[in-house]
């Protein structure tokens, strides 16, 4: 049971991770492995310790507003890329008289990848 509670937490924190990471600075980033970090360590898993150290060495060594900006900006075109196919494929379906639930199926995917592109244009925090 303690270690179901500890990888749920665990896919909790990394799913949160992933959310954030389009608009946190390195330090934030640092930060947040730091605490990862504390949480390992305080549950005795070691191994998420030992990838969690490594991460936060990556990130000490290799962060960089730039590299944070460049792969923003590749989430920014490729959200742009998925909302545009989204858009086409509403569109034809609108076009060849599909059925209401066929559209309204891309009409919900087309609002997802809006919500995306949304979140990757979103700016960086300080």
């Amino acid at each position: 049971m303690k270690h179901l509670f500890l990888a749920a937490t665990l896919s909790v924190l990394a799913t949160s991770a992933f959310a954030n990471a389009n608009s946190e600075t390195c330090q934030q980033k640092q930060d947040r492995i730091s605490q990862q970090i504390e949480y390992a360590k305080a549950h005795n898993n070691t191994g998420q310790l030992r990838g969690l150290q490594t991460a936060l060495d990556q990130a000490k060594q290799n962060c960089s507003e730039a590299s944070l900006e460049k792969r923003r900006q590749s989430r920014i075109t490729s959200a742009q890329a998925k909302v545009d196919s989204r858009e086409a494929e509403l569109k034809k379906a609108q076009d060849k008289g599909d059925g209401p639930k066929k559209i309204a199926s891309r009409q919900r995917k087309l609002d997802e990848a809006r919500e995306e592109l949304k979140r990757a244009q979103a700016p960086v925090a300080p």
